[in-house]
């Protein structure tokens, strides 16, 4: 099984990917792409994804990673930003407009061959923290994220460290019955693991 990952969605970037698609083989049909951050551009070019994924006669499975702090109110969204400057804007300013709402996180989310997963509650890097506020912040940040996917009615499998940094403590609170991305996403790299229930 092979992993790719991906952030803001565009023409630009659906076209490489369609590109890339063309050139699997028969044996290469069961693939992950992870797309991190919940960002509006992969809401607003899901369905042209999965329409490509279609087209190329494949079965890749989308997990959409979300940091449940990070959702935009129902209203006017930005679509056009990478996803470094989205968080920016929510980090500087609390603007989480270039970020998906529940509508459509549940949209997606009921969506064939589509899951949500979590992302952590703010997408803070704690890396660099002492361990005992790494320890307590990761707590609350796995707290936050379950209960805002409790009240969305989202069973969450599958999770994505923020920036890819593997803390153990996201383990130690989530448990072991969750899949767990991290690294291993860089390109359609090889997982050493099968991903279950999909």
């Amino acid at each position: 099984m092979r992993v790719k990952n991906l952030h803001e969605l565009n023409e630009e970037i659906l076209k490489n990917l369609e590109t890339e698609l063309k050139a699997f083989t028969n044996d290469e049909k069961f693939d992950i792409i992870t797309l991190d951050d919940g960002l509006y551009s992969q809401y607003f070019y899901y369905k042209e994804l999965i329409n490509i994924i279609e087209k190329n006669n494949l079965t890749i499975k989308l997990i959409f990673f979300i940091s449940t702090d990070i959702i935009s109110s129902p209203g006017e969204q930005i679509l056009n930003i990478t996803s470094s400057d989205a968080h920016q804007n929510y980090f500087q300013h609390n603007d989480k407009r270039a970020f998906m709402n529940k509508y459509q996180i549940l949209e997606i989310y009921n969506t064939p061959n589509c899951y949500i997963g979590g992302h952590g509650h703010t997408h803070f890097r704690m890396k660099n923290m002492s361990l005992k506020d790494q320890t307590f912040a990761i707590k609350l940040e796995c707290k936050n994220m379950l209960e805002i996917f409790k009240d969305l009615e989202i069973e969450m499998k599958y999770f994505a460290f923020p920036y890819n940094d593997e803390l153990f403590q996201f383990k130690q609170y989530l448990g072991k019955d969750i899949i767990y991305f991290g690294k291993e996403r860089e390109k359609w790299k090889e997982l050493e693991y099968v991903v279950m229930g999909m």
